[in-house]
């Protein structure tokens, strides 16, 4: 996801100091609730991930925040 993204910076030209990502879920019902936030810096993204190797580990993010408790670590 942020390969497409850091395509993207430089494509559209977008002039951003970072990217934050929402994972949401459906918790009740059918309606989905947002479970997670993950900010990004624009230097992180442009940095990219190296090595395919590499392909599934997380970049540092700025900041995360869990949004339901239930999902938080304790």
């Amino acid at each position: 996801m942020l390969q497409s993204v850091k395509g993207q910076l430089t494509t559209l030209k977008l002039d951003v100091p970072g990217v934050e990502l929402v994972g949401t879920y459906p918790i009740q019902g059918t309606t989905e609730s947002v479970v997670v936030q993950v900010r990004y810096t624009k230097a992180t993204v442009e940095a990219g991930i190296p090595d395919y190797k590499k392909t599934f580990d997380v970049p540092p993010a700025e900041t995360v925040q869990c949004l339901n408790p239930a999902f938080e670590l304790t």
